[in-house]
């Protein structure tokens, strides 16, 4: 139903990247938190799985590396402007400007989807941080070998690997 909660939570603790209190903008690509949260009580399976909440049994984070301009990128999550309606753009990565930001012009966003996963066939990559109508583009953050670390000091249960394309870290259910 339109403007129906699809989902709470709780929150346990949360950590923003240190060197975002640095250069605190949301084109730094040092623009990145970690929020672990377990859903409510009262969620049942369906909520969880319409919500787009995190319910399988492992999700990885992949390092920038392995972006492609050749490939669809998605971006996707509820803002609220949009009354609880998911809200997507899907398109191509326009280029990857440093280890920590990615720029795409082809993926339309809203202002309530900083935060979103930058996402392609399951994998993670960053997250969007923000965009400029006047430029036509939109940005986020890439998850770079230090973000990866970072995050993995903070979420306990992970599986760090290196291979050919780069770094992934998974982090599993308790």
């Amino acid at each position: 139903d339109k403007g129906e909660i699809l989902w709470s939570c709780t929150i346990q603790s949360g950590k923003v990247y240190p060197k975002y209190f640095k250069n605190s903008t949301s084109h730094s690509g040092d623009d990145l938190a970690v929020l672990l949260a377990t859903p409510d009580a009262d969620m049942t399976k369906d909520k969880l799985k319409k919500s787009g909440f995190l319910t399988q049994s492992d999700i990885c984070l992949y390092e920038y590396s392995r972006i492609s301009s050749y490939s669809q990128y998605w971006i996707g999550g509820y803002p609220a402007e949009k009354q609880g309606q998911l809200w997507h753009g899907s398109g191509h990565i326009e280029k990857v400007q440093s280890k920590d930001l990615v720029v795409y012009n082809e993926i339309d966003t809203t202002g309530g989807n900083s935060g979103s996963m930058i996402a392609h066939g399951g994998q993670y990559y960053g997250v969007h941080t923000g965009g400029s109508k006047l430029k036509g583009k939109n940005w986020g953050t890439c998850f770079s070998l230090d973000k990866l670390k970072w995050i993995a000091t903070f979420v306990k249960i992970h599986h760090f690997q290196k291979n050919n394309d780069g770094h992934i870290l998974c982090f599993f259910k308790q």
